[in-house]
């Protein structure tokens, strides 16, 4: 599965921070499990991601 990434920036503090495609039916953009019961839950997930370049950036 990947997850594109729709834009670059660095914050206040010199981190890079990919800015990932998500909404409704993005395949991966989904990061939380729903625990059902009496009453719905989220969870949230720990996530490993890799980044590969598969383009030159500008």
């Amino acid at each position: 599965m990947y997850r594109n990434i729709e834009k670059v920036t660095v914050n206040s503090i010199g981190n890079i921070v990919l800015h990932l495609k998500y909404g409704q039916n993005v395949e991966g953009s989904n990061t939380l499990v729903y625990i059902t019961g009496d009453i719905g839950k989220n969870v949230l997930l720990d996530l490993n991601y890799t980044v590969t370049q598969e383009k030159t950036t500008d």
